[in-house]
């Protein structure tokens, strides 16, 4: 078990919590089993730490009557388990477009938390409001940042009105580039398809769901 540092409240129902790292090895963006204190009950999160870290942390939204509930009522020095680390989405932060919905974010910030940009780097965050747009200064700093708001006007250059999906005919393509895409599920099916009849093969495509 891990041992809560702090939980920080982002936004309606969005949260951050840290936990203590006590050894554990894992690369920026796996996933691992978060599991309750009566140790039955888990769920799959995605590192938001990066390795390089002292600490482990996970990016979660709260919903009512599921684990996440649980997650969002932990306080420092409660316990957590944290299962083995596994997955295959891992972004390395250049010459890559990510698309990421919500909390879908995460894999994104376990890559830039310790990150020094070597090629191009752009980032489309989607999202429903201004209040659940979380870490936008620092992706600001990291990346070129367009952020969709699909029910609030755009107050900044690169913020546009309406869901991530409705843009995608603007996506670039390029022969160098990654495409890696985390959210909702039809997101990522149709980001592939679009990309697909751009002509960006398959192999360059990665897609993790959140649910």
């Amino acid at each position: 078990m891990h041992r809560v540092s702090q939980l920080n409240d982002l936004g309606p129902d969005l949260f951050e919590v840290e936990v203590e790292r006590e050894g554990l090895v894992y690369q920026p963006a796996d996933c691992t089993l978060l599991i309750h204190k009566d140790g039955i009950n888990s769920r799959p999160y995605i590192f938001s730490s990066h390795p390089d870290q002292d600490h482990l942390s996970f990016f979660f939204r709260r919903i009512s009557g599921g684990f996440s509930d649980w997650l969002a009522s932990l306080r420092p020095g409660d316990q957590l388990g944290v299962g083995t680390p596994f997955g295959n989405f891992h972004p390395r932060g250049e010459n890559e477009v990510w698309l990421a919905t919500g909390t879908g974010l995460a894999p994104f910030l376990s890559v830039l938390r310790s990150h020094t940009n070597q090629g191009p780097l752009e980032c489309w965050y989607g999202v429903r409001t201004r209040k659940e747009a979380c870490f936008l200064d620092f992706l600001k700093s990291k990346t070129s940042l367009k952020v969709f708001f699909s029910r609030e006007t755009p107050q900044n250059p690169y913020e546009r009105q309406g869901r991530l999906s409705q843009f995608f005919g603007e996506l670039p393509v390029g022969i160098d580039l990654e495409y890696y895409l985390c959210g909702q599920g039809e997101m990522i099916r149709e980001g592939n398809r679009r990309l697909v009849s751009k002509g960006v093969p398959a192999d360059k495509l990665h897609g993790e769901s959140f649910y």
